[in-house]
Parts: structure tokens; C-alpha cells; sequence
């Protein structure tokens, strides 16, 4: 698989970046993706409130701004506490994201 050398914000299809960790629960917006050789480094728009030890870390995400296909969920009950729904979800241009 090639990759770009450069991505750039809106191509992006993810925008955000989430890090959960011991004392921490941060959403950064990405500003670029570059490669370099094997990695991949994340440009974010703030610097991170502190450092974060590697051993502290619980999980980090990526955020897309998605939406679901239709209005309509079913949702099928199995048991009295179990059900299951069938959806699909689309991910939202960057031209309709407002930051408030």
C-alpha cells in the first residue's frame, strides 16, 4: 500500500485524537498526518496539558463526526435486557463541522 508523504486537514477523515490515561482525558483536534518511514506522526493543534508515560496510557482513539444513515433505529429485544439494532453510520464532511 502506498501512502502520501503529507495529509492535510480537510482530506482527513479522521479529525480528532483522544487520549485516556492515568489522570488524563484529552480530545485533540489533528491538524496533519505525516509519515515517516514505518510511523506515522500526528500533528495536533495544542500541545498536550502535560507529559504522559507511556505505562499510564488506558487507550488512545481516533474521532470521526459521524452521523447515523437514517432517523429510524430498530431495535430487535432478545431477552428482556438484551436487544440488537442493525445501523449504518456515514462520516460528516469537514465543510459542516462548527467548533462552538
Amino acid at each position: 500500500m502506498t501512502r502520501p508523504n503529507r495529509t492535510t486537514l480537510p482530506h482527513l477523515t479522521v479529525r480528532r485524537f483522544r487520549l485516556r490515561a492515568r489522570g488524563v482525558d484529552q480530545i485533540q483536534h489533528i491538524t496533519a498526518l505525516q509519515v515517516q518511514g514505518n510511523n506515522t506522526v500526528v500533528e495536533l493543534a495544542n500541545p498536550w496539558d502535560g507529559d504522559v508515560a507511556a505505562g499510564d496510557v488506558f487507550y488512545i482513539s481516533w474521532i470521526s463526526l459521524s452521523r447515523f444513515e437514517t432517523d429510524l433505529l430498530t431495535l430487535q429485544w432478545q431477552t428482556r435486557n438484551l436487544g440488537t439494532a442493525r445501523v449504518t453510520t456515514r462520516v460528516l464532511p469537514d465543510t459542516i463541522v462548527q467548533t462552538v
